[in-house]
């Protein structure tokens, strides 16, 4: 640890307590920044994963017993609206993106592991693509380490097989067979289906209670938090980080909208891997303008009128 830097560990074991006969127990480790470098609190919490396997917890323990109150182990968790400044340069505008779409991950931990809403694992697959989308939407200025891009569609697959299973196993289903419900193949079918979404929502939960995930997700808030692709970036290309996000913006939706456009030209007569590369488009466009829209020339104009 760095001389200066000054950090506090608490170690919570009890029990928290709401109304009568409603307990949980906890049994965690607090850590907090009293002074120095923040890089140093993630880097400790990392050196304590190499040797006790933990999982992080967001919520504090009043947040955790009014929960218990209410008997609402997560409820799902939407993204907030974003707004950046117009003024923001273009770093900053991606770190706050980032940072808005950690914090929606972050809010559905709970709900996936402790849940039973399938809508936290939807919520939760919402963040990582929001994510994912995002680190490719400033690919051409800020270039994401390949381990992070690697791990990041690793929770993004068990989170995603849980989710289709869920919806597969339910709505799907229903809504195709449930005309004939006495139906003894449609009954072992349902079952069956049944039995491999509890399978993957178990595999979704055992994926967001790994030190694997644990330590990506402090890792990657690090590099987040500290700008730590500034370290790989050729001095040449740091002028575009500083640059103002509008003109980046403007000129990032106008060409996501020229590949939209050209992936659904013709769209009733395409065939199925066609199409859905141009679904792949449309919400690629869909989380752009959501991050960008407000912050671009684009908002105050017609130019993209046609969509």
């Amino acid at each position: 640890m760095n001389e200066g830097t000054e950090l506090e560990l608490a170690l919570d074991d009890g029990y928290v307590e709401a109304g009568v006969g409603a307990s949980a127990p906890i049994h965690g480790v607090e850590l907090e920044l009293k002074k120095g470098d923040p890089a140093q609190l993630y880097n400790f919490a990392l050196s304590i994963l190499h040797e006790v396997p933990l999982r992080l917890d967001h919520l504090g323990k009043a947040d955790r017993g009014y929960g218990l109150l209410v008997q609402e182990p997560g409820a799902p968790v939407r993204a907030e609206p974003l707004k950046l400044r117009k003024r923001a340069s273009v770093e900053d505008a991606f770190q706050a993106i980032a940072r808005n779409c950690l914090a929606q991950i972050h809010g559905n931990e709970r709900g996936v592991v402790f849940g039973q809403d399938p809508s936290s694992v939807h919520q939760m697959r919402v963040g990582l693509r929001r994510l994912r989308s995002a680190l490719d939407l400033f690919a051409p200025v800020i270039a994401t380490p390949s381990d992070f891009d690697g791990e990041l569609r690793w929770i993004a697959g068990e989170l995603g097989a849980a989710r289709d299973w869920e919806v597969l196993s339910g709505t799907t289903l229903e809504q195709a067979i449930g005309a004939v419900d006495g139906d003894s193949d449609v009954i072992a079918v349902r079952q069956a289906a049944k039995d491999v979404a509890i399978a993957n929502r178990k595999a979704a939960v055992a994926a967001v209670n790994s030190v694997r995930y644990t330590r990506l997700i402090i890792q990657f808030t690090l590099w987040v938090e500290q700008r730590g692709w500034r370290d790989e970036q050729p001095e040449k290309r740091r002028g575009a980080l500083e640059n103002s996000i509008t003109g980046f913006a403007t000129e990032t939706l106008l060409r996501r909208h020229k590949k939209l456009l050209k992936r659904g030209r013709g769209l009733a007569e395409l065939d199925d891997e066609t199409r859905h590369r141009a679904r792949i488009a449309a919400r690629k466009f869909r989380y752009a303008t959501e991050f960008l829209l407000h912050c671009s020339s684009v908002a105050q104009s017609s130019t993209m009128s046609v969509c």
